[in-house]
Order: C-alpha cells, then sequence, then structure tokens
C-alpha cells in the first residue's frame, strides 16, 4: 500500500505542535516504507520502487 507523503511547503513563521514529529532531512533520498502480509516494499515520494 502506498501512501502519498506530504511535501514542502513555504511558511513565514516557524511551526511547532505536539500532535506532529518532525526528522531532520539530511542530502539523499527520502524513502517510505510499508510493510504488509510480511512483505515489505520500499518507495521514493514519486512511487518508484
Amino acid at each position: 500500500m502506498f501512501i502519498y507523503p506530504m511535501l514542502l511547503e513555504k511558511e513565514e513563521e516557524p511551526f511547532s505542535d505536539h500532535n506532529y514529529l518532525f526528522e531532520l532531512k539530511l542530502d539523499g533520498h527520502r524513502m517510505i516504507y510499508s510493510f504488509e502480509n510480511t512483505k515489505l516494499q520500499l518507495f521514493t515520494r514519486h512511487f518508484t520502487d
């Protein structure tokens, strides 16, 4: 199952909310993983397997 990720948006002010988690973005590829029925898949944000 592929769930589309949130993409970057420009904001004027910093965002902070205890209901959200934030990740540090380093140079490289952002990967999304799906683990369903013992099958693991990795995807890019463009749904490249």
